[in-house]
């Protein structure tokens, strides 16, 4: 789970060959901050997050993000404005200060964190969630979305990073003027990027073909001269 935040944006609408590059393959332009988002995803097949800092608690000035299974009966309202009553095989993202969920986990951002017009400081998520576990709680509620898809085909952990490399790249860009200078009256800052990472999976092992093998098996008459 990577988060990153960053302080002085200005939300409002994106720029003509964002929106272009959206509407071309069926995405709905939301907002310069939501659509670099997805244009990201739709990019290299990292889903990612956005989260309103300001309606996130601090204590001694930091902010927490914890991911946990969500308790018998809970509920929360997505984005779209509807409320699901969760059961403990779905996890949330969650407002870990006040242990209040702010999205479904690998499917869905919730109503509490939304970015609007008035938002200036965000919360990035970029994180891999099990597979079968978002895959179970997507059928569950019924509740398929362009990130779910994608994280029950087990994108590579690795992903991550890269991901979060090209938004905060494409939010500098979209999202505030040229000199960086806001309509807030402070520039645009990451503040900070955080990776927790405590298990990784042990590294690839290589293999080794020949060309002829390849070719042997396709049934394909070119050979490497």
């Amino acid at each position: 789970y990577m988060g990153a935040l960053i302080k002085g944006i200005t939300v409002g609408p994106s720029p003509a060959w964002l929106k272009e590059a959206l509407e071309s393959v069926g995405q709905r332009s939301i907002n310069n901050i939501v659509d670099a988002t997805n244009y990201v995803m739709l990019n290299i097949g990292q889903p990612l997050h956005a989260f309103d800092a300001a309606k996130l608690v601090q204590k001694d000035g930091k902010y927490a993000i914890g991911v946990r299974n969500a308790k018998e009966g809970e509920k929360i309202t997505t984005l779209s404005d509807e409320e699901y009553v969760l059961t403990p095989n779905v996890q949330l993202i969650t407002d870990a200060n006040a242990d209040t969920a702010i999205g479904i986990a690998g499917i869905k951002g919730g109503k509490v964190a939304q970015v609007t017009d008035d938002t200036t400081d965000i919360i990035i998520e970029s994180a891999n969630f099990d597979g079968t576990v978002t895959r179970r709680a997507a059928q569950a509620l019924k509740l398929f979305t362009d990130a779910s898809l994608r994280f029950q085909n087990r994108p590579s952990p690795g992903l991550c990073a890269y991901g979060m490399r090209d938004v905060l790249a494409l939010i500098q860009e979209v999202a505030g003027p040229v000199k960086g200078e806001t309509p807030h009256g402070v520039s645009m800052e990451v503040v900070d990027v955080v990776d927790v990472y405590p298990t990784r999976p042990e590294p690839s092992r290589g293999v080794s073909v020949s060309l002829m093998k390849i070719n042997d098996v396709l049934g394909s008459n070119f050979r490497n001269e």
